[in-house]
């Protein structure tokens, strides 16, 4: 399903034919706010912004936390069983489907969303 919530600045609300797999509009999101197979996850560059504001019902997600601290390399990916652990921390089901999105034009939306299908969480 949707992974990426798209705010599109061209004003048309629309999601662009060629992410109609990845991306969803304000719209979409904004009718699913209440559902409970649908979390929210703001994955902004700190903590602040998301006390800042966020979308209701949202929760905050670290991209460090989807990082691996213990490989020599920076910045590889958490193992698999890191990952089953964050998601768990944060009451992610594997079932429900996830909208990622940030305070950095959807990059590091992006990256965890990456990281999220690569370890085959099917919804993102």
């Amino acid at each position: 399903m949707a992974a990426v919530a798209c705010a599109d600045s061209g004003g048309s609300g629309s999601v662009a034919v060629y992410a109609k797999e990845v991306l969803v509009d304000t719209e979409w999101v904004e009718r699913q706010v209440a559902n409970p197979s649908v979390r929210l996850l703001d994955v902004s560059s700190s903590s602040n912004g998301f006390g800042e504001g966020h979308i209701p019902g949202a929760t905050y997600l670290s991209l460090r936390q989807l990082v691996n601290p213990n490989d020599p390399i920076q910045g590889q990916i958490a193992t698999a069983a890191g990952v089953s652990e964050v998601l768990s921390g944060l009451g992610v089901e594997r079932d429900q489907t996830l909208i990622l999105y940030d305070d950095s034009r959807n990059l590091q939306a992006a990256r965890a969303y990456w990281v999220l299908k690569y370890y085959q969480h099917e919804n993102v």
